[in-house]
């Protein structure tokens, strides 16, 4: 699958569960700052810049269905209407206490789920700390595939293997970073001039005084120039298929890493893992980053699909993941919010199995 600009993991999540481009929904980072309200955080802020917003979740509501919730964004009201069953992520719980939950909500006597959005932070978690191509990763990757048995094996003691699709996901790709590919572009700066925000490889340049920013953004544009491993974007160069153009949100100033090299915050980033895992890096480290431009193939993200109206074995192109939205509405038959994906259903005619597209089914969301 192609990942939405900026490949983060709020701002794909929430494109995922809105079929927008992140210029349109308004997630542009995991925390974001609002020429209009300051620095966003994880909170009702950050994903109600545009009301006219309507997750599945939310669209599944009005639909008459009930949604279950463990995923980011997905803790608020839209359009006046919440998940039917909602939990935060909680990184200290175990998958398959998570799973025996999502469970719970599809065999609910009174109120049972057709939908489920199931957030899993592995092997993400592992990878930012040891990079991509670390052992840590290849132990992560067996244990969340193994969480994909217990799945299998609990769909199976629930007897909902015939009618529940699971579909399993994942939001961006992930890039090794040494430390000698940090890059301090403060040096091209003058000192109390800016604030930054956001983290690599992609972080908002705000000047202090307004009158300063074309100053800024042409030191920053010859130190790209100078250092080779950066680009420089305002709202007039910013790369129009990236649909993340948001001056608000994203402006005035952004600097993006090229893929493998991070910025000046990995520092801090790095000494934070030091401290909380108690591990030891060295210059040969490689810490995992993503982030980077969506066309960057290390960037991609994956599909995976089971259950009842699937085909089986099939194979599909590479596709959008800002379609995702569409294919849910699709298959839980209900009617779609306004979106940026493709209206055209025949994009999946090669996904579902013949003659199952009118089954009465329920619909399983993992990544």
């Amino acid at each position: 699958m192609y990942p939405v600009f900026p490949t983060k993991t709020f701002v794909n999540h929430f494109t995922i569960g809105t079929g927008l481009y992140p210029g349109n929904h308004g997630v542009l980072a995991n925390s974001v700052y609002d020429s209009t309200r300051g620095l966003l955080n994880y909170g009702f802020d950050l994903f109600h810049y545009n009301e006219s917003t309507l997750p599945i979740w939310s669209a599944n509501e009005k639909a008459g269905g009930h949604s279950g919730c463990i995923w980011p964004g997905s803790g608020y009201e839209y359009h006046g209407v919440s998940c039917t069953f909602q939990k935060e992520h909680n990184g200290s719980i175990p998958f398959e206490d998570r799973v025996d939950t999502i469970m719970n909500w599809f065999t609910h006597e009174q109120t049972p789920t057709n939908l489920v959005m199931l957030y899993i932070e592995e092997p993400d978690e592992q990878s930012h700390m040891y990079g991509p191509n670390s052992i840590h990763i290849t132990n992560a990757a067996a244990r969340v595939d193994n969480l994909t048995r217990y799945i299998e094996d609990k769909l199976i003691e629930h007897k909902l293997q015939n009618r529940v699709n699971v579909i399993y996901l994942s939001d961006h790709g992930m890039v090794g970073v040494p430390p000698s590919n940090f890059i301090d572009f403060t040096v091209f700066l003058a000192n109390n001039t800016y604030n930054i925000y956001g983290s690599t490889p992609v972080l908002q340049v705000v000047p202090k005084d307004l009158t300063v920013e074309h100053e800024i953004f042409a030191n920053l544009t010859k130190g790209a120039e100078q250092n080779g491993h950066f680009k420089v974007y305002n709202e007039h160069n910013l790369p129009a298929r990236w649909h993340a153009h948001n001056r608000r949100r994203m402006g005035p100033i952004l600097v993006v890493a090229d893929s493998g090299y991070g910025f000046q915050d990995m520092v801090i980033a790095a000494q934070n893992y030091r401290k909380k895992f108690n591990v030891s890096f060295t210059n040969e480290s490689r810490y995992g980053v993503h982030g980077y431009d969506n066309a960057e193939p290390d960037m991609n993200a994956f599909f995976l699909a089971k259950g009842p109206l699937f085909s089986k074995g099939k194979r599909i192109r590479a596709i959008q993941m800002i379609d995702l939205y569409n294919l849910f509405c699709l298959i839980l038959k209900i009617e779609c919010g306004v979106n940026d994906g493709s209206k055209n259903p025949q994009i999946w005619k090669k996904l579902f199995a013949r003659h199952k597209s009118d089954q009465n089914t329920t619909t399983l969301h993992h990544v």
